[in-house]
């Protein structure tokens, strides 16, 4: 993945998806919930679930429905990661070290 461009996204009230039960789908509803945003999970992905999200992130045990997840976020025009899977996300999650307002975000570019 070639270098992006580092944002930080406000997300309060915008309509939020995470799809998985993995940990790491536990993990990154909670992350979303933090920066305020209105979280639906599902366990599984289904096609046509995307519409009407701003947000999608995927993080299934298997990852093989990424590229289909992927393509239909690129149709929504939804933001999509599937995590772990850099070749089918538009952004990807830094690592994040807070102490109170400070913020301090460290990427790999997703590797």
């Amino acid at each position: 993945m070639p270098n992006g461009l580092p944002v930080v996204l406000q997300l309060e009230r915008q309509p939020c998806l995470v799809i998985g039960e993995t940990t790491e789908a536990v993990a990154k509803a909670e992350m979303l919930a933090r920066a305020s945003a209105t979280v639906t999970r599902l366990a599984e992905y289904e096609p046509g679930c995307l519409r009407g999200f701003t947000l999608a992130i995927a993080a299934l045990e298997d990852c093989s429905l990424n590229p289909e997840i992927f393509a239909e976020a690129e149709e929504a025009e939804v933001l999509v990661n599937c995590v772990d899977d850099p070749t089918h996300c538009r952004f990807i999650l830094a690592s994040v070290f807070e102490q109170g307002a400070l913020q301090i975000a460290i990427s790999t570019g997703g590797t």
